[in-house]
């Protein structure tokens, strides 16, 4: 649309279009949020666990190695196949619990839980090779590129640091024990993984700031998207204006024509009119069947006056029930005794008024 119209995005997102953009699987979510929580995880359950796993391990590969080993537990094929799958799921089972946690973990906090089948849908535009080229040469694309290689450089130049100091002692692993070495091998490992761990947080941090701006600014809109929306959502504003201007004129006309049934109208003088009735027998207390400001309220008055209903100047009074009484409403309990002496003078008068005389 933008590009059809030669408008630019300015406009921040509509909720709907935020909707939309969630149920397509377009969301702020920065990958290397979910690395640092599973490097993390895997961290502290080394931290916490690493030696009784690792003692498990020795022993596993140790009986695995061990030829004599097969012969002592007197197991078919069948049933040593079983043992060794069982004892390699004991040994991956941390993982294979801990990882799909940890992934839940970082993902919702950053798009939150929403299942969206939408995703799944199998795509031609995503094995585009066309698509994948404007992928590869836009933002994204290109910050994507140079977090690849920032983190091959951090990673490598991290691990090179580590490892060269212990480079002449690693042929003297070959002279420990089966357990020593692999202690040893864990323990420096653990402190590549812990350094790279630290780097990948600050990196995370970064992209999801990255991911965020660059969400925001992809759904930006234009001025006729936004207008095209609300049209679509509210309907189209000169209608409504219309259907409006149309109720309007049709209230005002049935107030119109309930003036003549007034029994009187207050006015400001010149400001506002209130047109009141009271039907004894169907009201408990007077109604407001009329009001208007302005050249409404001229009119008001004339049309009282075309049909002999007493125009009264009592300005706070009908300041007081333009502003708090609706049309059809009664009036309230405070102005009971004003409007009574009114209404009562009325009554006394109503058949000598003649048709345009205000009474002060």
């Amino acid at each position: 649309m933008a590009e059809q119209t030669g408008q630019e995005r300015t406009q921040p997102a509509t909720a709907r279009k935020r909707s939309r953009a969630r149920e397509d699987g377009q969301v702020a979510k920065s990958r290397e949020v979910n690395s640092v929580m599973l490097l993390g995880g895997a961290i502290g359950f080394f931290a916490l666990f690493g030696g009784s796993w690792m003692r498990l391990w020795t022993e596993t590969v140790h009986t695995g190695l061990n030829p004599f080993a097969f012969f002592e537990m007197d197991l078919g094929w069948r049933e040593l196949g079983r043992h060794w799958m069982k004892s390699i799921l004991v040994l991956l089972s941390p993982f294979l619990i801990l990882f799909p946690i940890l992934a839940i973990a970082a993902t919702v906090p950053q798009v939150g839980f929403k299942i969206t089948p939408k995703v799944l849908t199998p795509k031609l535009s995503k094995i585009s090779p066309l698509n994948g080229l404007k992928r590869l040469f836009s933002a994204s694309g290109f910050v994507e590129a140079l977090k690849s290689i920032g983190k091959v450089v951090l990673i490598g130049s991290l691990a090179y640091g580590t490892l060269r100091p212990e480079i002449p002692y690693l042929p003297h692993l070959c002279n420990l024990p089966l357990g020593g070495a692999l202690s040893h091998a864990a323990l420096i490992a653990f402190k590549l993984a812990a350094k790279v761990w630290v780097a990948l947080l600050f990196l995370a941090i970064l992209d999801y700031g990255f991911q965020r701006w660059n969400y925001e600014r992809e759904l930006r809109m234009t001025k006729q998207e936004v207008k095209e929306e609300m049209k679509e959502t509210e309907g189209d504003p000169q209608v409504k204006a219309r259907i409006r201007s149309v109720q309007m004129n049709q209230a005002r006309r049935r107030m119109m024509q309930e003036i003549p049934n007034a029994d009187v109208v207050i006015t400001n003088p010149d400001h506002v009119a209130v047109a009141l009735r009271y039907d004894r027998d169907q009201e408990m207390a007077p109604v407001v069947v009329a009001k208007g400001a302005g050249w409404l309220c001229e009119r008001i008055k004339q049309v009282a006056r075309e049909h002999g209903v007493p125009v009264m100047e009592r300005p706070p009074l009908a300041r007081l029930l333009y502003k708090q009484v609706e049309i059809g409403r009664e009036i309230p309990l405070e102005v009971y005794r004003v409007v009574a002496e009114i209404l009562s003078y009325v009554y006394r008068l109503k058949g000598n008024v003649t048709h345009g005389t205000e009474h002060n």
